[in-house]
């Protein structure tokens, strides 16, 4: 790895805690999405250490399908570009990385509960040279597994839901995620991460607006306490329903000092069908 990408990884995936993330096939703090149906997500993120192009990006394109009563099962595919604006770095040219793709079931278990259950393939393409996936990987930190080499993470979560009379539907997620390392040198090994967050949306209209906080503590950690191993985003979303389409945008922004001072803010859009 050259010295440039790996003091970028060192920042990455040490000094913010990036090791076990959550496998979840959509990001949290945005609203929920299709029982039958398929969704695409683009993020941005706001680098502060350099500046990075305006189409460096990390998309998510997923579905949903219904497979027996109250069972689903579905997919994600992720992908990222990145290139760094200004002169060329020759470290940091850039170029599109396709990241592991994301395979789980869920299950309702009840109105209000629904479990979770899924893995990601270790089929990335990013290498010792790449650069999409770091973008990818800054773009949404707690998807960030989608562009890591040499791990398979296994992921389980429940999700409880309450709606209120306003029609303000809350929501609370808990769960955990293995990341079994499967490189060849002795670098690696199994984490184990504790994922958490609440949202809330509220409806008006064709209008959705919603926002929340989520995070993750790596459980696994021997050393320091849980605010040296935790990180923590707050996020804000709206979207407008125009028949079986629905577009939206959202704003996410880390509250762990070590992160925002890397990344102020991620900025996106999205967009979600429903099937007939």
């Amino acid at each position: 790895m050259n010295i440039l990408r790996s003091g970028l990884a060192t920042l990455l995936f040490g000094t913010i805690l990036f090791g076990p993330l959550p496998a979840q096939a959509q990001s949290y703090l945005l609203p929920g999405t299709p029982e039958k149906g398929l969704w695409l997500e683009v993020s941005h993120p706001e680098v502060e250490a350099f500046e990075v192009t305006v189409p460096s990006t990390a998309w998510y394109a997923s579905g949903r399908y219904p497979v027996a009563q109250r069972l689903w099962g579905v997919a994600e595919i992720p992908f990222a570009y990145g290139k760094v604006d200004g002169p060329a770095i020759p470290e940091l040219e850039g170029g599109a990385v396709l990241g592991n793709p994301y395979i789980g079931m869920e299950y309702s278990a009840s109105d209000r509960v629904r479990v979770e259950a899924g893995a990601r393939l270790p089929l990335t393409t990013a290498d010792e040279f790449s650069f999409g996936d770091v973008v990818g990987f800054l773009a949404d930190p707690l998807r960030g597994e989608a562009f890591m080499q040499d791990v398979v993470p296994l992921s389980s979560a429940v999700t409880f839901s309450h709606s209120l009379d306003s029609g303000v539907k809350l929501q609370a997620r808990t769960g955990v995620t293995s990341m079994i390392w499967r490189g060849d040198d002795e670098l690696g090994e199994t984490m184990t991460a504790l994922d958490y967050g609440i949202l809330a949306h509220y409806p008006r209209g064709l209008a959705r607006f919603g926002g929340g906080l989520t995070g993750r503590w790596d459980v696994s950690a021997e050393e320091d306490g849980f605010s040296e191993n935790s990180l923590h985003q707050v996020g804000l979303n709206g979207d407008y329903q125009f028949g079986r389409f629905r577009p939206g945008l959202n704003l996410r922004v880390p509250l762990d000092k070590e992160y925002r001072d890397l990344v102020s803010a991620s900025v996106g859009v999205y967009l979600q069908v429903s099937l007939p």
